[in-house]
């Protein structure tokens, strides 16, 4: 069995179909089970298992309807903090924003509270929008 990462394109798309299919095969289902349990239709499940292109959703359902999302989940985590907080040194802080009425009928002003995004340190850059 090749390594998914030695291969790309259509012979990654056949690896991946050949692999669902020895799975399905392995729970017993036939296809017409498995694509019901998926909700997709047992054309696109051909198609999976034959290596051809379909969409990234119909894959992930019937990847899920055999119990592989949890693999998926290990694998493709989620990082804690993106890298630019990593540099910083902190987790991303979001700025609340809302619109003040000006008293008329006129639009709102509108304001930025820096209740979680406090005053940045000296000689720290901030774009205009945000002072």
């Amino acid at each position: 069995m090749p390594k998914l990462t030695d291969l790309a394109g259509e012979a990654l798309h056949e690896e991946l179909g050949t692999r669902l299919k020895h799975r399905r095969v392995q729970e017993k289902l036939t296809q017409s089970d498995l694509a019901d349990k998926a909700k997709v239709s047992r054309t696109t499940l051909t198609k999976i298992e034959n290596g051809r292109n379909v969409g990234l959703a119909e894959f992930l359902r019937v990847a899920d309807a055999l119990g592989l999302l949890g693999d998926l989940d290990s694998v493709i985590s989620m990082p804690e903090a993106t890298p630019l907080d990593l540099l910083r040194g902190k987790k991303r802080q979001t700025a609340r924003v809302r619109v003040r009425p000006t008293g008329g009928n006129g639009p709102g002003k509108t304001v930025r509270s820096r209740a979680n995004n406090p005053t940045p340190p000296e000689g720290t850059f901030v774009w205009p929008e945000d002072r």
